[in-house]
């Protein structure tokens, strides 16, 4: 979503423009990035017609609502280099101590 903004494509070839050969990929885009098949579309539209190399951020909770932890271990296993709820705090504790651990 939001590619009215920037998409994968456009946003690396910036990137690459600007002389950077990497970007993350924060995840306040739409949908999030709190699930696998996002995490795989990403990698694989950057890999297919992107001009820099594209690492995911996830996100800590899912929706990016502070409520429930995503499924952070399938996340990094199919490629997050690192979780955020990119814009909004974690607010309860017991949700961050666990995403922490």
């Amino acid at each position: 979503g939001l590619e009215y903004k920037e998409d994968i494509v456009s946003g690396t070839r910036s990137a690459a423009a600007g002389g950077f050969t990497s970007v993350a990929c924060m995840p306040n885009t739409k949908p999030v990035i709190d699930n696998k098949s996002i995490v795989k579309y990403i990698i694989d539209k950057a890999g297919s017609e992107g001009s820099a190399n594209v690492f995911p951020v996830g996100t800590i909770t899912k929706g990016s609502k502070g409520e429930t932890l995503s499924e952070m271990g399938e996340l990094k296993a199919e490629g997050c280099v690192g979780f955020s709820d990119d814009g909004g705090p974690v607010s309860n504790g017991e949700i961050m101590r666990r995403a922490l651990e």
